[in-house]
């Protein structure tokens, strides 16, 4: 099934720049990138009032440019499952997200837009160790020629009611 990314929250601001968050504490956000963009920065804070995070997700182009088809997945985890990591099928990457706050669980799910591009692939990957520490600042910005592919989180309903993530990173190339 491909679709056509419709454009509902784009930033394009400068990273370390004043942030725009996506959503409000406990809120629902989804941030799709546009036609040949990637999602290549994250900033999050987690509010202990709330024991939720905001989110501040930007988008660039990817690194080659050309055709790309795309699709949401479902929910690519459950609530306070305490530990997943999703991957992109087929060589993709992600270019759009969307979270879902559940205040009876203190828990976020997610959905994740996957795309493919035409005339590229994926090149060497790795796995980031965590981008923040639970009830902590979030912040992580791809190096240029990268796509993010996976992402992932750990969950402590003990003591933050909050995700340490993970994500996995690729270069892009062309396909030759």
């Amino acid at each position: 099934m491909s679709y056509q990314l419709t454009t509902l929250a784009v930033v394009l601001t400068l990273p370390g720049a004043l942030c725009i968050w996506a959503n409000r504490y406990t809120g629902a956000f989804a941030v799709n990138c546009g036609a040949n963009d990637g999602i290549f920065y994250l900033k999050s804070e987690y509010g202990e009032y709330h024991d939720d995070r905001r989110w501040d997700i930007r988008c660039r182009p990817t690194p080659i440019s050309g055709p790309q088809s795309c699709e949401w997945t479902g929910f690519v985890n459950t609530w306070t499952e305490p530990k997943f990591m999703f991957r992109c099928p087929s060589g993709g990457f992600i270019a759009s997200i969307y979270g879902l706050y559940s205040s009876s669980k203190y828990d976020r799910q997610w959905k994740i837009g996957c795309c493919i591009k035409t005339g590229a692939r994926l090149g060497e990957c790795y796995r980031t160790l965590k981008i923040n520490g639970r009830g902590g600042v979030m912040e992580y910005e791809l190096s240029a020629g990268k796509v993010i592919t996976g992402f992932g989180g750990t969950f402590d309903n003990i003591f933050k009611r909050d995700r340490e993530y993970k994500l996995e990173v690729c270069d892009m190339v062309l396909d030759e």
